[in-house]
């Protein structure tokens, strides 16, 4: 097997990345845009000691889960993966790659079901656009190559005029700094960050003016930062307010976050409402949820309404901006119970250890899921019960394994397809102590 070789392969499953795995010769080749029990014939982009890369060259058998591609820019684009894949397919995939990870590498079996997402398009609130070399859009898989982009199907109608608006400026002023777009909306208003190369904030005001004059029914808020060319996170950058209201006002489960850009927030509003309801049915049914302690809280939108469930929650959040619109969104609805704590999850956890008692934690880490002295701050807590809200599988698994080693048991893990079109999956799992498992119906 040589790279440009063609190969006939039957497919037999799907890689994590949602890759067709067929096997060649003994050898494992995971075939990209191939979909499970295809037949293929597939080119070898890399052979490595252990496996083979591969693209669907031709389908030889299609599947009946194959779609025609709604996207002009798939695959070139990085920004999804699985749109040759019905939308059924693509919940299986994802329930399954749940299931599989946590058995082989958390060491447990659990039946996994997923929710589908309310919305399979235009259900993103927020972008982040990349401008390169004249071009805006997202990056090619696996390089910094910069796909143009015109209309992204995951994104709000607002974002796709933004990101037009802004592909014009760029191409009538190729000499500008301009280097990322961020956008997030809610319904008939938007915030906008754009972010250049250089401190000068000439070109940033003047496309804010060419997307605000094009779009007069909705309302912006305009930040401007400037960021050093080798750093490849755009919001690290000091952000200065430049016009329209500071704050974005979001309404989830009947509380109003007033987000700035650096607040992270979950992008699929109406999937993060069933989720947030599946995770407040969850506690609910705990015999033991009196205080809570919420880490990585972010914007506190599992906080506050787990605080209407217990005597008392603390939300803890290492970005002051979020922490700062926990602490009004409590304010403004009168939740008297919360107390919000900026800091690291694992430092606030361990200073917490030694003078107070939690019987749920509730943690929802980044991707690359807790950091060991997290996790050994959670396990000194000894609370009854975990629930761990995760948006990559293998972290969670990891976890869940290092949590079994303290005597904790997964009693369910339910999946959400947060992110339609991608191999992403959001997973909400409960974890309690062994012989803690009085959980009312």
């Amino acid at each position: 097997m040589q790279k440009n070789d063609i190969l006939n392969l039957t497919i037999s499953g799907y890689s994590s990345e949602g890759f067709g795995v067929a096997r060649c010769d003994g050898q494992v080749v995971f075939v990209r845009n191939a979909l499970d029990g295809e037949e293929v014939a597939a080119k070898i982009l890399k052979v490595n000691k252990n496996a083979a890369f591969a693209i669907t060259d031709s389908v030889l058998s299609p599947s009946a889960e194959r779609v025609t591609p709604d996207c002009p820019h798939f695959p070139k684009c990085g920004g999804c993966g699985l749109r040759h894949m019905s939308y059924a397919e693509q919940l299986r995939f994802k329930a399954q790659r749940v299931a599989q990870t946590l058995e082989r590498i958390g060491g447990v079996k659990a039946a996994v079901e997923i929710a589908p997402s309310p919305q399979a398009n235009g259900y993103r609130n927020k972008a982040m656009f990349e401008v390169r070399g004249g071009a805006i859009g997202f990056f090619r898989s696996g390089s910094h190559d910069v796909v143009a982009v015109d209309d992204c199907r995951l994104q709000s109608g607002t974002a796709n005029r933004v990101l037009q608006i802004s592909a014009e400026y760029i191409q009538k002023h190729a000499d500008c700094p301009i280097r990322n777009i961020f956008v997030r909306t809610d319904e008939n208003r938007a915030q906008i960050a754009v972010i250049t190369y250089k401190r000068d904030r000439r070109g940033a005001e003047a496309l804010a003016q060419s997307i605000t004059e094009a779009m007069p029914g909705v309302e912006f808020s305009i930040f401007f930062g400037a960021q050093d060319g080798r750093n490849n996170v755009p919001l690290s950058a000091p952000l200065k307010h430049l016009s329209g209201a500071r704050e974005l006002p979001i309404e989830l489960c009947g509380f109003v976050y007033a987000t700035e850009p650096k607040a992270f927030f979950q992008v699929n509003k109406p999937q993060t409402e069933q989720m947030l309801g599946y995770i407040t049915q969850t506690v609910s049914a705990l015999p033991e949820r009196g205080r809570i302690l919420d880490l990585y809280c972010g914007c506190g939108a599992i906080t506050l309404p787990l605080s209407r469930l217990a005597e008392s929650v603390t939300g803890a959040e290492i970005v002051p901006e979020a922490i700062a619109v926990a602490k009004r969104a409590a304010e403004n609805a009168g939740v008297q119970n919360a107390e919000f704590l900026c800091g690291d999850a694992g430092d606030v956890a361990e200073k917490l250890a030694d003078s107070a008692k939690f019987d749920v934690v509730v943690t929802d880490p980044p991707r690359k899921g807790l950091l060991p002295e997290a996790a050994a701050a959670i396990i000194a807590l000894a609370p009854k019960h975990i629930v761990y809200v995760s948006c990559d599988p293998a972290s969670l698994a990891r976890d869940v394994r290092l949590f079994a080693s303290a005597g904790y048991e997964l009693v369910s893990a339910q999946a959400f397809d947060m992110f339609p079109g991608t191999m992403h999956v959001e997973t909400v799992a409960l974890l309690t102590q062994k012989g803690k498992l009085g959980i009312s119906e």
